[in-house]
């Protein structure tokens, strides 16, 4: 009773052939590979230090893949459909981090706008009250940056991995 719903074959040979990779390929692949599969490592890139690693070998990459992109003169073919739900994210995250008026921030989250005044009542500020719609403005610029840092690996694994052998050699490493 197994039945296994196959779908149609397709050759291997009939799926298409991405151009040569320049020269500089090989060293943003090695620096987007180690910092993708050392992050774990680091404790899944919680502590800052573990985020600068990753975010200078993603620069190490993003700069051999724009050089690599200049000499073949070339374009990139893939652009992942994940971009717009990455990039909402991204923008969902700086939104609530815009600063609002008093009067926005009372409509818009009148509790929040309630605690803010005790505490700076009860600290005895001078200084205004910058509200905005994060509870905790430093949390979710973490939370942003790293979002940032998965988007720009997203597209750099992308732009560096498009061809089978590279993609077979990617997910070998993993």
């Amino acid at each position: 009773r197994d039945r296994k719903v196959q779908g149609p074959e397709v050759p291997v040979d009939a799926l298409p052939e991405s151009p040569k990779s320049g020269p500089l390929a090989w060293p943003g692949r090695i620096a987007l590979m180690l910092g993708v599969l050392l992050l774990p490592w680091a404790f899944g890139g919680v502590y800052h230090q573990a985020q600068f690693y990753v975010s200078l070998a993603l620069v190490v990459s993003l700069v051999c893949w724009w050089v690599d992109m200049g000499l073949a003169l070339r374009k990139t073919e893939l652009t992942p459909l994940l971009i717009l739900p990455l990039s909402g994210g991204i923008l969902l995250g700086i939104c609530q981090l815009l600063p609002l008026a008093d009067a926005t921030a009372k409509a818009a989250a009148p509790l929040q706008h309630e605690i803010y005044a005790a505490a700076q009542a009860a600290v005895q500020v001078d200084q205004d009250q910058v509200y905005s719609l994060s509870l905790d403005r430093e949390a979710t610029w973490g939370q942003v940056r790293l979002l940032g840092m998965a988007f720009a690996g997203l597209l750099l694994g992308a732009g560096l991995f498009q061809r089978r052998e590279d993609v077979m050699l990617f997910l070998s490493a993993i």
